[in-house]
């Protein structure tokens, strides 16, 4: 059905999402989140945007999670099934 919305995304625009929506949340600019993460604000923003070929390395993805106050799992698990937690 074209135009209907659905529930499972590709992973990494479920990531994308996700990571634009914590970072929303705690009121971090892309550059505060990566100095955080002890990331790179360019990975910031090509995560954010959904133009990362493959997922990020585990490392990164494991520092991300830090910078996001979250658990590492919750971000694996996006990965996993392109599904956001509730």
């Amino acid at each position: 059905m074209e135009g209907a919305l659905s529930v499972v995304q590709k992973p990494i625009d479920a990531l994308a999402e996700y990571v634009r929506a914590r970072r929303a949340e705690l009121h971090l600019t892309q550059q505060q989140l990566a100095e955080k993460a002890g990331i790179t604000r360019a990975l910031v923003g090509h995560l954010e945007a959904g133009r990362l070929r493959v997922s990020p390395q585990l490392p990164n993805l494991k520092r991300l999670s830090v910078g996001l106050d979250v658990e590492f799992l919750v971000l694996v698990e996006i990965l996993e099934t392109g599904e956001l937690p509730e």
